[in-house]
């Protein structure tokens, strides 16, 4: 069973995937609640986590469709994080 933290993020990532954003990982947990050393050290686990993934199908994500969001999400913090290390 997903905790209201997790479906806070499902939302949030149902919220951005319709209006065509996408924000890093950290970013989204941080917009829920998790602290900021959370956000930064664990957002792969929590966004890979049974809950977020159960309240994105809730939502009306299939897994599949959940897997592929949050890949992306993950994808584009690397990217940035990247970026900044080659600065």
């Amino acid at each position: 069973m997903a905790t209201l933290r997790q479906k806070a993020v499902a939302q949030t990532i149902v919220n951005n995937f319709k209006e065509g954003t996408i924000e890093t990982g950290q970013r989204v947990l941080e917009k829920v609640g998790y602290s900021k050393s959370v956000a930064r050290g664990k957002p792969k686990e929590i966004l890979d986590s049974v809950g977020v993934k159960e309240a994105l199908n809730e939502l009306g994500f299939s897994t599949e469709g959940a897997d592929d969001v949050v890949k992306k999400i993950l994808f584009k913090s690397k990217k940035e994080e990247n970026q900044l290390r080659a600065a």
